[in-house]
């Protein structure tokens, strides 16, 4: 445990104390975020300024804060850094004094993810409201997932003068692990056509990977779960024999995914010729969310359609190792435990994924050739 102790008011003997765990499993960014609500709420009786809360002993314990997995800092109300960590500096390879009064369009995270963290920034500001976002940053080493909450800090007059927020890497929690017993898997009627096994897939999916996301505003978040409740939306209220219906697969995706295409996340390619059922293009769309979730901001994904073989995959640097899908078992958000080996077979589809650094940055769809595809 690791424990901050300071006085609230200078010359006084109040004393409150932060504490919170520096493992990464236990580490609880409501126990800081509750703490620094009770920080402010004692230092907003006293000032008025953003500045004048840089010179309370609260500030100068944080800034030396040992943990490598919490980030703290305090932003005026133009997003500029007024105060920092200085682990948030060796993350982006910036000197304390360089990044005071810089925004993040001064650091190495891009201009999309500054804009994205501005624009998260004024939701605080223009609300009142505190502000959860998770992103995918990259430091040009390796990536991170970030969690961050933000916090408005209010005057006598309850008006915004700043920013204060507190993020935690969470990327232990999405990196894939590995382990050797053979995953479960999921039992197939035979009964059932290959298009209500999709159907089924797809709602199981959706509803693992969505249900707890409601509290996470940001902009990549919204356009995400956006597809996802207009996908829902698709699948409770086609006809099923709409599913057995052939369609041309890359103006579909085209069609389908548009939204990504104008916002410049994703290019489709092929050559126009291919066809397919309709419930194997969800198969498709099914892959996508699951790169989608694991790129960063700056980067694209980039669909191919060449022959019988469907190759999705993130415009990211690294070496891939191909993950063995039988002997691991991920959490019931990755893919993996619904597109299993049986049913893949059964729905004449060969899978391939492959991670860099413990994320999925590609996926392979090869179309069984003695079936026209798919």
């Amino acid at each position: 445990m690791l424990y901050i102790l300071y006085p609230v008011v200078e010359k006084s003997n109040a004393i409150l104390r932060i504490t919170f765990s520096a493992s990464h499993k236990n580490s609880d960014i409501k126990l800081l975020v509750n703490s620094f609500k009770n920080i402010l709420k004692e230092l907003t009786i006293m000032h008025n300024d953003i500045s004048e809360y840089l010179f309370s002993s609260a500030f100068a314990s944080i800034a030396n804060i040992s943990s490598s997995d919490i980030f703290i800092y305090l932003k005026n109300l133009d997003s500029k850094y007024v105060f920092l960590s200085n682990n948030i500096c060796k993350l982006s390879n910036i000197t304390h004094q360089d990044a005071l009064g810089k925004s993040d369009i001064d650091f190495n995270w891009g201009k999309k993810q500054a804009k994205a963290f501005r624009n998260d920034d004024l939701f605080v500001i223009n609300n009142k409201k505190n502000h959860i976002s998770k992103y995918l940053i990259s430091n040009d080493k390796n990536f991170l997932w970030i969690k961050t909450e933000k916090i408005p800090v209010l005057d006598k007059q309850e008006n915004v003068i700043g920013i204060i927020g507190i993020a935690q890497d969470i990327s232990y929690k999405r990196v894939l692990t590995r382990n050797n017993t053979t995953n479960i898997k999921t039992p197939i009627a035979t009964n059932q056509s290959p298009a209500t096994i999709v159907l089924e897939l797809l709602e199981e999916y959706i509803r693992n990977n969505y249900k707890n996301e409601a509290n996470i505003y940001d902009e990549y978040s919204f356009i995400k779960n956006s597809f996802i409740k207009k996908l829902s939306f698709e699948l409770t209220t086609r006809d099923e024999q709409h599913f057995f219906t052939y369609i041309n697969l890359e103006n579909q995706l085209k069609e389908t995914l548009s939204t990504f295409i104008k916002n410049r996340e994703l290019i489709v390619v092929g050559d126009g010729e291919n066809k397919t059922t309709y419930y194997n293009h969800l198969i498709v769309c099914l892959c996508f969310i699951e790169l989608y979730k694991n790129k960063s901001l700056r980067e694209k994904i980039l669909i191919n359609i060449d022959n019988n073989v469907i190759k999705l995959m993130i415009n990211r640097a690294g070496e891939k190792s191909k993950l063995i899908l039988d002997t691991q078992i991920i959490s019931n958000k990755f893919i993996i435990n619904y597109l299993t080996p049986d049913i893949t077979k059964y729905l004449n589809l060969n899978l391939e994924i492959f991670a860099i650094d413990g994320l999925v940055a590609a996926i392979n769809i090869r179309l069984d050739t003695n079936k026209k595809i798919i």
